[in-house]
């Protein structure tokens, strides 16, 4: 449908489950300040760098009005565009 968010990009393969989980976070705000930006996302607060999913080691690398970037351990990097 029409206001449909695109899937995430992924470099490389990437796991369709992982794109649907990354889309179904609740990002409630989001200040952009270089290193220091800041999510609100799934009721806590992210800064770069923090692991979001344990489970996977899913770290959020990259923080902007467009968008939220991710990486998994073995480098594959996800992107959430807004």
């Amino acid at each position: 449908p029409g206001n449909r968010p695109r899937p995430a990009a992924a470099t490389g393969t990437h796991d369709p489950e992982l794109v649907r989980e990354i889309y179904a976070y609740s990002v409630v705000g989001i200040r952009e300040e270089g290193d220091r930006s800041r999510v609100f996302m799934n009721d806590r607060i992210y800064r770069l760098g923090d692991v979001v999913d344990h489970a996977r080691g899913l770290v959020i690398t990259g923080i902007s009005q467009d968008g939220l970037t991710f990486r998994t351990p073995d480098g594959r990097v996800y992107e959430r565009r807004f």
